[in-house]
């Protein structure tokens, strides 16, 4: 089973995709399918989450967190998946 920071990734299943019910609220710089590299960890997270700062990724959906922010899940080559905020993150060719 994935886990994305400590919640199970079947509680994003909403009926609509996440992105689609996100789509008219953001205005992200981010895109799903894009490549990205973990380039900083804005709060403490755990060991396992911050063994993955540097590493390369791929972003697969969007997220709400804490209300009001939206967090990219991003996946990674291990099938591991969590999310970062958008400055957490970087793009790359």
């Amino acid at each position: 089973m994935t886990i994305i920071r400590g919640q199970d990734a079947d509680t994003l299943s909403l009926g609509l995709s996440l992105e689609t019910q996100l789509e008219p609220l953001v205005d992200m710089a981010l895109e799903i399918g894009q490549k990205v590299k973990v380039s900083r960890l804005r709060d403490r997270v755990s060991k396992n989450v911050a063994a993955y700062l540097g590493k390369r990724g791929v972003v697969s959906q969007f997220k709400m967190v804490d209300g009001s922010d939206v967090g990219v899940v991003v996946e990674f080559e291990d099938n591991y998946t969590t999310w970062f905020f958008e400055d957490e993150l970087s793009a790359i060719q």
